[in-house]
């Protein structure tokens, strides 16, 4: 049996999708009984394109995180050209940063 920190991360999606779900449902009923303003567009699409880009967002996330995680962990254990290279910190840092635009451009 998992106690603590170990039973949450166990069953931590279905802790996240009900949580979310929740919330969800009690801000539609709030805004169902209690608008701020009059809508221009049908709830059902702002709704389908909200729940949209939650799951695009968690889709990235669940799949960027674990490619970033392996990432800094083989920065931090010296791989790659630029490590192998005997040069001073600030110039290596110079040198990536093309690289690393390159990227966050793609």
């Amino acid at each position: 049996m998992l106690f603590g920190y170990f039973a949450i991360m166990a069953h931590e999606p279905f802790i996240r999708l009900t949580t979310f779900l929740g919330v969800f449902i009690a801000v539609a009923i709030w805004e169902s009984l209690s608008p701020r303003r009059q809508l221009n567009t049908p709830k059902a699409s702002r709704w389908f394109s909200n729940i949209s880009i939650t799951l695009i967002g968690t889709v990235l996330v669940r799949s960027i995180f674990p490619i970033l995680a392996v990432t800094f962990a083989a920065n931090g254990s010296n791989i790659g050209i630029l490590h192998q290279v005997p040069l001073p910190f600030f110039i290596r840092v110079i040198i990536s940063i093309p690289f690393h635009l390159q990227l966050q451009a793609k």
